[in-house]
């Protein structure tokens, strides 16, 4: 179904530096490697489109129903709605708590801002007075949870077969004293002074989000920025091989050349 997995990515500061002792964190990597990733699409026979997004203790399931005729009159073109949730078993401070079908005040937030995300790429004027709904869950948060939600929903909206005029990835950097983390664990996150999360659109090379929390200052900001949009576009690299791969089977499946 268009899995695809790799182990920790190519360093972002190039080919063939030493690794010294204090480069190295808990989990093995250097301050600049991504964790391994795992990719799969396609996996919910109920939605439209379905994507799922792993790197390292982070796990994102995101479903895609839809373009369908939506009830509302006010607009001509499509109108998209996204919501995001942290499982109650995932980790994420608060979520255990939650009663019921209820929203924080995070979720919610986030669920705006990664509609403001896709909707940067989304050819909604291509569906008119019809809506599609993205709902992402993040099943297990080991850091950088909202960053691998946007990866797990670009996926699921190419898989749902959904015009775009781009794919997107999400990054994080955290800023732990001097040091840019890449990708950084819940553990690096709780220890931060500050992180960095990016939105990033592939094919234009352009950031679609960006948020800072905690302290950072204007030359880490910057370089976090670009250390992010070098980070997302590996990984958007990744979600093409994973999204051919299942477009091979597809075709292959049914008698069909490849790609």
């Amino acid at each position: 179904m268009g899995a695809i997995t790799y182990g920790p990515l190519v360093r972002i500061d190039g080919e063939g530096a030493k690794t010294k002792e204090r480069d190295v964190r808990e989990d093995g990597r250097r301050w600049d490697e991504l964790r391994p990733i795992y990719m799969r699409v396609g996996m919910l026979s109920t939605a439209t489109g379905s994507g799922y997004f792993e790197g390292g203790g982070t796990k994102i399931f995101c479903a895609v129903h839809g373009p369908r005729p939506s009830a509302s009159n006010y607009t001509i073109d499509g109108t998209m709605h996204c919501d995001v949730r942290w499982a109650q078993f995932s980790g994420r401070e608060g979520a255990a708590g939650r009663q019921g079908d209820s929203m924080s005040e995070e979720e919610r937030e986030l669920s705006s801002s990664l509609q403001r995300t896709l909707a940067s790429a989304v050819r909604l004027e291509n569906y008119p007075k019809c809506r599609i709904d993205v709902s992402a869950f993040v099943l297990e948060d080991g850091g950088g949870g909202f960053a691998a939600v946007t990866t797990a929903a670009s996926l699921a909206l190419a898989d749902a077969g959904v015009e775009m005029t781009d794919i997107m990835a999400g990054s994080t950097v955290a800023v732990i004293g001097k040091q840019l983390v890449v990708d950084p664990s819940a553990r690096e996150e709780a220890i931060a002074d500050g992180t960095v999360r990016v939105g990033f659109a592939s094919q234009r090379a352009k950031v679609t989000d960006l948020m800072q929390n905690g302290e950072v200052d204007l030359e880490q900001f910057r370089e976090a920025i670009k250390v992010c949009c070098t980070a997302s576009a590996q990984v958007c690299g990744l979600m093409k091989e994973c999204l051919v791969k299942k477009a091979k089977k597809w075709l292959k499946k049914r008698g069909r050349s490849e790609m």
